[in-house]
């Protein structure tokens, strides 16, 4: 059974389009790949509180329409943090919530409290191209990765960085993975928890 949230999500990018926010026929895109691959998001969607529900949607719905074209991708970017929460919550997180974006700093994607302290989690979206694997970490992993870290701010909270990856071949993401996993496993970033994993 699909997801009612799926669903409701779908819908309101609809409404959105028939606004005339979009350029293309976004109709035929949310019946075909924008519905069918939401489809693996009805668990984390699902698993959202209420509050939580109601930010990511309007903010779905903002980011669709604003970017256009770029919308789809930053919709599923967007989409990723439901994730991100679904693995604080994992972890036994409290008071999970998604923390209101601003255009004049940086801030992290999430909050949330675990033992009584505070829990802090950028969410990164990470497209795997055809480049060499040691340039991709050497360069691209690695701006992206100080970015997150920078956006986490400084102090004693837990810092987690959540990695999704993203990338057209399912073998080329899982070796992606592995040797992203080796490189991290020798701590290049003290002080921050990076855990990544194979999206949609």
């Amino acid at each position: 059974m699909r997801s009612s949230r799926v669903i409701e999500l779908v819908q309101a990018l609809g409404e959105a389009a028939k606004r005339g926010a979009l350029f293309y026929n976004v109709d035929r895109a949310l019946k075909t790949d924008i519905a069918a691959r939401m489809g693996g998001y009805a668990a984390d969607l699902d698993g959202l509180d209420d509050a939580a529900w109601a930010a990511l949607k309007g903010e779905a719905v903002k980011r669709f329409a604003r970017l256009r074209r770029e919308g789809v991708r930053a919709l599923f970017d967007l989409l990723n943090e439901a994730k991100g929460y679904s693995y604080l919550k994992s972890l036994g997180c409290r008071d999970i919530a998604f923390v209101a974006h601003t255009y004049d700093r940086k801030s992290p994607d999430l909050s949330a409290t675990l033992d009584g302290r505070q829990v802090l989690c950028e969410v990164k979206t990470v497209e795997i191209s055809g480049e060499a694997p040691e340039t991709f970490i050497a360069e691209k992993f690695t701006k992206i990765m100080n970015e997150a870290v920078a956006q986490l701010g400084p102090g004693h909270q837990r810092k987690i960085v959540y990695v999704v990856l993203r990338g057209r071949m399912p073998q080329d993401l899982a070796d992606a993975k592995a040797r992203l996993d080796l490189f991290l496993a020798a701590a290049p970033f003290p002080d921050v928890e990076i855990k990544t994993c194979v999206g949609i």
